[in-house]
């Protein structure tokens, strides 16, 4: 028997065979975390929520975690020149690094990606610390970006071991989800 087209296909849950509960984050890998932090925070209306550097015990990176609403984005820069980090950033500038997906069961995640083909960044792993554990995985998409598949069920930190809470005033930039939208359909309704 030959299986229907992707696009006839019902997604139900036993036809997908990934399970992904939500997108969990984009982290994007930047030349001055701080600064682009800022620029998510004052010019799109951001909160930061989590810092992560040399005063959480973080030698190797700067980061900040940002949300609006269900939007979750992390931005990081090296410390140092040599950093994997900062050699991405050399060839490809500001940009998305990894997209990672909220899943019930990293381990499921990952084998039923690679043994469909996928090529694998990092076998089920665990981080801890005083708020619990953090399991993740990873595999490779397309040019160097990462898909990380995150189990946050057993975590209640602010966003990873190393982050710490921060608290800033959230500022609207005063965009409202029907906004862009709007613009767009009364364009072309003329």
């Amino acid at each position: 028997m030959v299986a229907p087209a992707v696009e006839n296909r019902p997604m139900t849950e036993e036809a997908d065979h990934l399970k992904i509960n939500s997108i969990d984050h984009l982290h994007l890998w930047v030349g001055n975390a701080k600064q682009a932090m800022y620029w998510w925070w004052k010019g799109f209306g951001f909160k930061p929520v989590a810092y992560s550097g040399l005063e959480t015990g973080n030698r190797r990176f700067a980061s900040y975690v940002l949300e609006s609403g269900k939007i979750r984005l992390v931005v990081s820069a090296a410390y140092k020149p040599t950093d994997e980090m900062s050699a991405h950033h050399m060839l490809h500038g500001d940009g998305v690094k990894v997209i990672a997906l909220g899943v019930d069961d990293v381990e499921d995640a990952y084998k039923a990606t690679t043994s469909r083909g996928a090529v694998s960044a990092w076998a089920p792993r665990e981080e801890a610390d005083e708020h619990g554990v953090l399991r993740t995985s990873a595999i490779r998409a397309y040019g160097e970006t990462l898909h990380v598949f995150v189990d946050r069920s057993g975590y209640h930190g602010p966003f990873a071991p190393t982050y710490q809470p921060l608290n800033l005033p959230a500022e609207s930039a005063g965009l409202k989800p029907r906004s862009i939208t709007s613009s767009a359909t009364s364009s072309l309704a003329r």
